[in-house]
C-alpha cells in the first residue's frame, strides 16, 4: 500500500438502499413519457450503463429515490450465466429527468466520514477483478443470484487522497469517451456497409463505378427474375450450375471421433462458418493417411462452404488462401465454383435475403431446419460479368477494411484501458507527477 493511501471497507464511505417495488404495469419502453427507470438491465457485463434496457415508470412518484447524475448504483440481482452483472457498478447519466431504480438495484451514498470520495473514482475500483471476485463471493442462488449487500459492503481496498482519486478517474474517462466514440463509429460503419451491401446486390456497379439508378429511377435497366428485378446485364443461374463440383462432408463410419488428432489435416465444422466468413475457431486435425482416404471431400481455398444445419442453415464462407487443405464434416456442403463467379460473390449472395427467402421455403414447418446438397444446388443467385464482380468486391473490401482497423484500434482502447486500471486503481503507477504538473 501507497503510504498515502488509505485502507477502508465500503461501509466505511458508503450506505446501502435499495430501490422502489414496482408492477409490471408500472413500467414501459421508454419513449418520452414518465420518468426513466433504471434495472438491473441497464448494467453492462462487468460495469456501466446501457442505455438500450432503460425503461419509463408511471407509477406512485417516490421523491427520495430519485438519483442525481453519477450517483452509484450496484446490482443486486444477476441472471446471466457467469455472473457478470452481479455487484457491478455504474454511474447514473444525465437524462431528461431525475431517474427513479428499482429493487434490484442498491443505490451507494456517501457517509462523507472520510470526506468527499469521487464516485467515478469508486465506479472504476469496483469494475477491476479483486472487487468483481468479492460480489460474485458474497452472492446466493441457482438460477438467479442475489447479493448479500451487507456482506458486499465488507469489500476491502486502498483509498487514494481526493486530488489522486480525481486525477485517475479523469484518466479512465478519457478512455472511455474514445472507446464510445469508436463504438459508435463501428455501428455507424456497420448500418453504412449493411445498406450498401444490399444496394450493390440488387443493382450493381456501372462501368463508370457508380451505382445503377433504382428500378423506380431507370426501369429499362432491369428485368424480371425468380429473384424480383434484377439488372438487365446479370445472368440467373442456380449454384449447382455454376459449379464444378458440389459435395457433403463424409458421413457415420467414414470419418469419428477416434479419428481426430492433435495435429494434421485440419477438420471443418459449421462452427468454422457459422460467421458468414471463414474463422477456424474448431481446432480437431485428422492424419494425412485418413485424409488421403476421404479426399473426396477435401476444401481448398477458394472453396465455397455452406452450412446444412442451424438457425438459419446455408450460412456461407470462403476457405482462405492462408489455410491448408482439410477435410468438411457431415453437415458441411462444399461447392466449387467456375471461373465465371467469383467465390466472395456468391458469399456475399447466398448470406443476402435473396437467397435466405429461397432457404425459409424449403424449411418452412421444419421443426429442426436444414438443406440438402440437392437443395444448396438448386438455390437461385444473380451473376454479374466477372469484371462488374470485381468491382463490386473492391468496394466492399475497402468497407471491411476499414471495419477491421476501427475494430482493432477498439481492441487495442480496451486492452490499454484493462492496463492503466490495474496500474492506477492499484496504486502502481502513480499520477502524482501529473497532479505537480498541472
Amino acid at each position: 500500500m501507497n503510504d498515502s493511501w488509505t485502507p477502508v471497507h465500503l461501509e466505511d464511505i458508503f450506505t446501502p438502499g435499495r430501490g422502489i417495488s414496482y408492477s409490471a404495469n408500472d413500467l414501459k419502453d421508454a419513449d418520452g413519457t414518465g420518468s426513466p427507470f433504471i434495472t438491473i438491465k441497464n448494467f453492462n457485463k462487468g460495469g456501466g450503463f446501457n442505455h438500450k434496457g432503460l425503461k419509463t415508470y408511471s407509477g406512485p412518484d417516490f421523491p427520495r429515490h430519485r438519483l442525481e447524475p453519477e450517483a452509484l448504483l450496484i446490482a443486486n440481482t444477476d441472471v446471466t450465466r457467469d455472473a457478470e452483472i452481479i455487484g457491478a457498478p455504474l454511474l447514473v447519466p444525465a437524462l431528461d429527468d431525475r431517474p427513479l431504480f428499482s429493487m434490484d438495484v442498491n443505490q451507494l451514498t456517501p457517509t462523507g466520514k472520510l470526506g468527499y470520495v469521487d464516485p467515478r473514482y469508486i465506479f472504476f475500483r469496483l469494475c477491476i477483478a479483486d472487487a468483481r471476485s468479492h460480489m460474485q463471493k458474497v452472492s446466493a442462488g441457482s438460477t438467479v443470484l442475489h447479493l448479500h449487500v451487507k456482506d458486499a459492503l465488507k469489500f476491502r481496498f486502498d483509498l487514494p487522497p481526493v486530488s489522486e482519486q480525481t486525477k485517475i478517474a479523469q484518466i479512465l474517462d478519457t478512455l472511455d469517451t474514445q472507446i464510445q466514440k469508436t463504438e459508435a463509429l463501428i455501428a455507424k460503419l456497420e448500418k453504412i456497409k449493411e445498406g450498401l451491401l444490399h444496394d450493390l446486390l440488387t443493382r450493381g456497379i456501372d462501368q463508370n463505378g457508380q451505382l445503377r439508378l433504382t428500378p423506380e429511377q431507370a426501369p429499362e435497366l432491369y428485368k424480371k427474375s425468380t429473384l424480383g428485378l434484377i439488372p438487365g446485364a446479370w445472368d440467373l443461374s442456380d449454384l449447382g450450375t455454376v459449379s464444378v463440383s458440389s459435395v457433403i462432408g463424409p458421413f457415420g463410419s467414414d470419418l469419428v471421433a477416434s479419428d481426430y488428432r492433435d495435429e494434421g489435416v485440419p477438420v471443418i465444422f459449421v462452427r468454422d462458418v457459422a460467421g458468414a466468413q471463414y474463422d477456424r475457431v474448431s481446432q480437431v486435425f485428422v492424419s494425412q493417411r485418413k485424409a488421403q482416404s476421404l479426399s473426396a471431400h477435401e476444401v481448398k481455398a477458394g472453396d465455397l462452404l455452406l452450412t446444412k444445419m442451424g438457425l438459419p442453415p446455408c450460412i456461407s464462407a470462403v476457405y482462405p488462401n492462408h489455410e491448408p487443405a482439410g477435410i468438411i464434416t457431415a453437415d458441411i456442403v462444399r461447392l466449387r465454383l467456375r471461373e465465371k463467379v467469383a467465390p466472395d460473390w456468391a458469399r456475399y449472395f447466398v448470406n443476402s435475403e435473396a437467397v435466405k427467402a429461397q432457404v425459409r421455403g424449403i424449411t418452412a414447418g421444419v421443426t429442426r431446419p436444414k438443406v440438402t446438397l440437392k437443395d444448396v444446388r438448386n438455390l437461385k443467385i444473380a451473376i454479374p460479368d466477372i469484371e462488374e464482380q470485381a468491382r463490386i468486391l473492391n468496394i466492399l473490401q475497402r468497407s471491411s477494411s476499414q471495419l477491421k482497423s476501427e475494430s482493432s484500434n477498439l481492441a487495442k482502447l480496451r486492452a490499454q484501458k484493462s492496463g492503466l486500471m490495474d496500474d492506477l486503481l492499484s496504486g502502481r503507477v502513480r499520477v502524482t507527477p501529473l497532479l505537480a504538473n498541472s
